[in-house]
């Protein structure tokens, strides 16, 4: 039995998961750059977490985020779900998506700690060897600038800010390119 973690609301974490064999179902294209914001959106949204940035190899996925209520284990649980059930639609794949250990899941506990996983999530692509520079990697990367714990501002590899969101399902439909339809709440 996998021993309980705990969260504890206001730390910030790395975040690792990768797919099972190390297939290429999160390989770059439109759709599952999508696909990833939304969820990511909506689930960091619902649990009050708060991400500060990823990305997303063909492979494997990398976080940095603060949980700001103690709920990490259910956004983890929610997040990955929601991926693995849309992936599988995309990819048509009818197996696990995610490899069976448990997502790598490490506390930054000093500003050094959080810079130096910051800049691993930043220069990955480069570091596993896809890409010479990171700016180059056509897969999903962001750094995103925190308004609030609720709200962020994505911040793209050209340094222009798009104008501030209100929230994720705005955040999503901005990043995605697409205007956000109207609906309660937002």
């Amino acid at each position: 039995m996998t021993q309980p973690r705990q969260y504890l609301p206001g730390s910030t974490y790395m975040l690792t998961r990768r797919v099972i064999g190390r297939h290429y179902l999160l390989r770059p294209d439109e759709l599952v750059g999508q696909i990833y914001l939304y969820c990511l959106a909506t689930m960091s949204e619902k649990h009050g977490i708060v991400c500060h940035g990823f990305t997303l190899m063909s492979s494997h996925s990398h976080l940095t985020v603060t949980d700001t209520r103690g709920e990490l284990g259910a956004f983890l649980r929610d997040f990955h779900r929601l991926v693995a059930n849309a992936m599988k639609l995309v990819r048509d794949w009818d197996g696990i998506l995610w490899d069976g250990s448990e997502p790598s899941v490490v506390r930054l506990e000093t500003p050094h700690a959080f810079l130096q996983q910051a800049a691993y999530v930043i220069a990955n692509p480069v570091s596993a060897g896809a890409v010479p520079r990171s700016k180059q990697w056509p897969g999903l990367r962001r750094r995103v600038k925190i308004t609030s714990p609720l709200r962020f501002r994505s911040i793209p590899s050209s340094g222009v800010a798009p104008p501030s969101n209100t929230g994720s399902i705005r955040a999503t439909a901005r990043l995605a390119g697409r205007a956000p339809q109207n609906r309660p709440g937002n």
